[in-house]
């Protein structure tokens, strides 16, 4: 490794890493949209006062909440909704690529276009 190189995770992950990554239960893979690098002032900001960003993109479905009776609930969210993130939805770093594993709970609406 070089001097001045860093090993953080990319900040993008472009779709689901080379490995299938399927959620269990009531989860969703989602990712994050890239976060602002310039305040609205103009200053740019280093990674550390960057806020998460809230809104994303879900990239896989579990199979839903399972019901008393042993069945399945349905997903509200689907592959390629937009949705707002509660602050509390977790990243993880998986094959170097920064993602959010969220519970269905985690997702406070579901963007619609018009």
């Amino acid at each position: 490794m070089s001097v001045g190189t860093t090993t953080k995770p990319k900040r993008r992950a472009r779709g689901i890493p080379k490995q299938s990554f399927e959620p269990v239960g009531a989860r969703l893979v989602v990712e994050r949209d890239d976060a602002d690098e310039v305040s609205p002032g103009g200053i740019v900001l280093p990674d550390q006062a960057q806020d998460k960003p809230r809104l994303g993109t879900v990239l896989a479905v579990g199979p839903g909440p399972r019901l008393h009776g042993g069945g399945r609930g349905e997903m509200q969210m689907k592959v390629g909704d937009r949705v707002l993130l509660s602050p509390y939805a977790e990243n993880v770093i998986l094959e170097g690529h920064e993602i959010v594993l969220a519970r269905e709970e985690d997702i406070l609406a579901i963007i619609r276009d018009g």
